[in-house]
């Protein structure tokens, strides 16, 4: 924390006199309590003690935050009646798990990052102009934006370097470690690892539903693609392997294709680079080996798909093409503003003779327009393209080829999938983010200390 008689301000967790002044006022709200609700004061006192401890190491909750992403008890048929309190429950223990982390690390760029703007100014003007849905309330609004506006501000985080590796190593275990829990699960008779769709395929869930899986494991691959350009490289590629089959597995068009694309200028490096190492064998041969498990991983996905598409109506989209003429037809209600932020949930809810589940408009730019108009395209696309740019300003030259590819799977990911759920979304920022601290393994390997001109040898 001290060097050369120099404070590190960087690495003391209470830096910002605004957090000092947030702690401080937090407590002596807990005294104040204290006074008429004692135990309940005590409980609320353990949790601050907690939260202390958790910024002594802020980075071990993230990491099971992120590894909370695995399991969606939410859809679990056994919790039937509680799927609201478990998804809202759900999704505040993670934002929490990244607030120790957040508050330690702090941002590095805008003080306020562009989306945030942009979804606030989008819930107030939403207020008076946008044609509101019927069951939509203001407080699932609200709750969207301070989710929304959480993650992007995760976006902004200034990791370090030591965070690089545990953190991917951590999102590329996630799909895997789903799978595991998903069979733990079924054990108990709670879930199922795998799922049988209404149009008869088998999909790999694990312990989520194949959507997510097939979400999280398509960052996995992006986190394998990263941990082989700062290393270690044997360790993303096994890893790299792993998720492409779990994505295969679920079905997931969209996260296979956006796989594909993630690996590409990997797998192209390796390739070029096996001409100019001293074991161009041995680095072809790694290539050839893995190149086999994914064109295998693509056979068996082909087959799988195959028999998703086998129903009688001919329709290859599993019902997306009718859900999102349905959701297209309710954005031209108001198609300048939007029927409200989080409105797509309600919408997709009371649709009648959509098939399969479309509380979600499975094409975020679909999504977005009909939540927020024309206005919110254009502020809320508008805005993370602008953070996006510069996080890839920040990331080193040599990485900037991979983060481009991975930016560009995710713009066509989501045309048809929800990209900006939590399961996708927190893991990319987070990804985003440690590209702009990663430093590649050929460029740390080359850092080792030099004797000065002139300096007895």
């Amino acid at each position: 924390m001290i060097e050369s008689g120099r404070v590190d301000t960087s690495r003391v967790p209470f830096r910002e006199p605004a957090i000092a002044v947030a702690v401080l006022g937090t407590s002596a709200a807990f005294v104040l309590y204290g006074v008429r609700h004692p135990a309940t004061a005590v409980l609320l006192g353990l949790a601050m003690v907690v939260f202390v401890c958790a910024l002594m190491a802020p980075r071990a909750l993230v990491q099971v935050g992120l590894l909370s992403l695995i399991a969606a008890p939410e859809w679990y048929p056994h919790f039937a009646g509680s799927e609201s309190t478990l998804l809202r429950g759900h999704q505040l223990l993670i934002l929490a798990a990244f607030t120790p982390m957040l508050l330690s690390r702090g941002i590095k760029g805008a003080k306020v990052p562009y989306p945030v703007m942009a979804y606030s100014a989008i819930f107030i003007v939403g207020l008076a102009f946008s044609s509101s849905v019927g069951g939509l309330t203001r407080s699932a609004s609200l709750f969207l934006v301070i989710e929304s506006c959480f993650v992007w501000t995760v976006a902004q985080m200034d990791w370090r370097r030591e965070d690089v590796r545990p953190i991917l190593v951590t999102i590329a275990l996630a799909p895997l470690m789903s799978v595991i829990a998903g069979w733990i699960v079924m054990q108990i008779d709670w879930s199922t690892v795998t799922s049988l769709e209404y149009t008869g395929a088998r999909r790999l869930q694990g312990a989520t539903i194949p959507a997510y899986l097939g979400a999280l494991a398509t960052m996995g691959t992006a986190a394998s693609t990263l941990l082989i350009a700062v290393g270690p490289r044997r360790v993303g590629w096994a890893l790299a392997a792993l998720n492409f089959t779990i994505v295969s597995l679920t079905i997931t068009r969209g996260g296979v294709i956006a796989s594909i694309i993630i690996l590409l200028p990997t797998i192209a490096r390796t390739v070029s680079r096996s001409r100019r190492t001293t074991s161009p064998q041995l680095d072809l041969l790694r290539s050839a080996w893995f190149v086999v498990v994914l064109v295998g991983a693509l056979f068996l996905f082909s087959s799988l798909v195959e028999s998703r598409n086998e129903r009688s109506d001919g329709n290859a989209t599993s019902g997306r093409s009718d859900a999102w003429s349905y959701f297209w037809d309710e954005a031209q209600v108001n198609p300048i503003f939007g029927r409200g932020l989080n409105s797509v949930v309600v919408l997709g809810s009371a649709a009648q003779g959509l098939d399969g589940d479309f509380r979600q408009a499975h094409n975020e730019y679909l999504q977005i327009f009909v939540e927020g108009g024309i206005v919110g395209v254009v502020l809320i696309i508008g805005s993370i393209v602008a953070l996006i740019a510069q996080r890839f300003r920040s990331t080193a030259p040599s990485l900037r080829v991979d983060l481009g590819f991975l930016l560009a799977a995710t713009a066509i990911y989501s045309f048809t999938d929800n990209t900006l759920s939590l399961i996708y979304l927190l893991p990319f920022v987070c990804i985003v983010g440690l590209y702009v601290a990663a430093r590649p393994w050929a460029d740390t390997t080359s850092l080792a200390p030099t004797r000065a001109i002139g300096a007895p040898s």
